[in-house]
């Protein structure tokens, strides 16, 4: 690797920049595949175009292959062969890439067409001794629910709890998920996919996505069984809601879909919906993705999960409030080295800030380590409150000032009257929406600007009283309602959407 390359990669990422250039590719790129074969994304009259582009950027966003070309493309550095694991990621490339080809060539590892056969074979042989799909029972339900993850259903037990009528989740090939409604005692009918049953041809654009097809059939077919009133998913961004959404539609069965978080990102994934209603936290959300999405109606109800603090109380100078750090998973946008330095500030903040408490809320997904938790516990104004023992709630409750590098506890923190501290040591140039600009919190782009910032709000209280009436502003326009409000809003919502 050259010297300049080299530089890049330490100095100057350039992950947000390939985010951004890969949302408007892969959107390109099925639109050139529809100019060649005007149904190729057809599937037993249901069209799972954006289904597949939703798949395509969880490939390709954490395909580091795809990504070092990208970058090497930013400084003419791009080798005359490039090797790639597929078929698919080959043609993708050549398109990414194009403006800058020339006579360079893509090609493909030349073990893939035997990878390919052992693949289908091993999913063969698996479905051999397969247990046979089961549900917890024959009955019906109003209100079918898919999720993904365990979180999102602790994210809607208290709508659940206030549904006036019956419920079940529908579990596939999730044995985590299956697991913990048993132990919730919860409704749910759980199948796995047989990804024998179907098989396209190499020519056919769906055979790269036998995946998504077997989804289809399999929700298809419990659907048809149960014929609910409505389906509710969380969210909305994953291949098989879309997937979900294109099964209702050909079955004339209403599709709500519920926000959950936020992503500063407005990624394939929350493009190109087109749900029956989708609920938002409030009007700024939609205003935010109307753009993207014209097909799609939002509806503001508000978060239930947050509780109403009023900014004008004394919230600004009450000592016992602590200081909130929120960690995310180290991704393709927080690298391992960002993570670390975030630790390292969580770590500066217990020492430099005794007397203060320090709350720390690990990733539902991502475990801190042992080394951390050791070095941590050794400050007594030190709690932790994972997700699986406090609620957001819970936390937000107990702070003065939240701090995460993007995460979606920005704006929630804002809902509630806290504070929220940015510490965007990533490749994004700003945090969607611009809440600095707004003064309902403080961005910063460095762990030194970071410290300073900490170290003004704390000792400084009209540093942080002048944020008041911000927050305030900004509250009204991206949060409708939050509790019992918000409840009553989304369970009405749901309620009314009926086939």
């Amino acid at each position: 690797m050259t010297q300049t390359l080299s530089k890049l990669m330490h100095d100057d990422d350039c992950r947000f920049q390939y985010f951004e250039v890969l949302c408007s590719a892969i959107e390109s790129f099925l639109d050139q595949v529809e100019e060649r074969q005007p149904h190729a994304f057809n599937y037993r009259r249901a069209n799972l175009r954006y289904a597949i582009e939703r798949s395509l950027y969880f490939t390709f966003t954490e395909s580091e292959q795809l990504y070092h070309f990208f970058w090497q493309a930013q400084t003419n550095e791009l080798p005359h062969i490039m090797v790639v694991d597929n078929h698919l990621c080959q043609e993708f490339a050549t398109h990414l890439l194009r403006s800058v080809l020339g006579q360079r060539q893509i090609r493909v590892k030349q073990n893939q067409l035997l990878q390919q056969w052992r693949d289908w074979l091993g999913d063969y042989w698996r479905s051999l001794f397969q247990p046979a799909s089961a549900a917890c029972s024959n009955f019906g339900a109003d209100t079918l629910i898919y999720v993904t993850h365990p979180r999102f259903v602790r994210y809607l037990s208290s709508i659940t709890k206030q549904l006036s009528e019956s419920y079940v989740y529908l579990v596939v090939s999730n044995p985590e998920l299956k697991d913990f409604l048993k132990q919730q005692a919860l409704p749910f009918i759980s199948r796995d996919i047989n990804l024998t049953q179907n098989s396209f041809s190499h020519q056919s654009t769906l055979h790269h996505f036998r995946g998504l097809a077997c989804f289809y059939d399999l929700v298809h077919e419990e659907i048809l069984r149960l014929r609910p009133k409505r389906l509710l998913v969380v969210e909305g961004n994953a291949p098989e809601d879309e997937v979900v959404n294109q099964v209702c539609k050909q079955l004339s069965i209403p599709v709500v879909c519920l926000q959950q978080g936020w992503s500063p990102i407005i990624h394939n994934g929350f493009r190109n919906m087109s749900f029956t209603k989708m609920l938002v936290w409030g009007q700024g959300f939609a205003t935010l993705l109307e753009p993207y999405n014209l097909q799609q109606s939002f509806v503001p109800v508000g978060n239930h999960i947050l509780k109403q603090q009023a900014v004008e109380t004394e919230l600004f100078s009450k000592k016992d409030k602590a200081i909130s750090f929120f960690l995310q998973a180290p991704n393709k946008l927080i690298t391992q080295a960002s993570w670390n330095q975030f630790i390292d500030l969580i770590l500066w903040s217990a020492k430099t800030f005794d007397q203060t408490p320090i709350i720390v809320r690990e990733h539902p997904r991502y475990k801190i380590s042992d080394e951390f938790s050791y070095k941590i516990r050794g400050y007594k104004n030190v709690r932790f409150m994972p997700p699986d023992q406090a609620t957001l709630d819970e936390v937000l409750g107990q702070s003065l000032i939240s701090v995460s590098i993007y995460s979606s506890t920005i704006l929630e923190s804002i809902a509630v009257g806290v504070l929220p501290v940015i510490v965007n040591i990533t490749s994004m140039p700003k945090f969607l929406p611009d809440v600095c600009a707004a003064r309902a919190g403080v961005e910063v782009q460095s762990i030194a600007a970071a410290k300073c910032a900490l170290s003004d709000l704390i000792e400084q209280p009209a540093a942080l009283a002048s944020h008041k009436l911000s927050i305030e502003v900004f509250k009204r326009e991206y949060f409708s309602a939050v509790q019992n409000e918000a409840i009553e809003n989304i369970v009405s919502e749901i309620l009314s959407c009926a086939s």
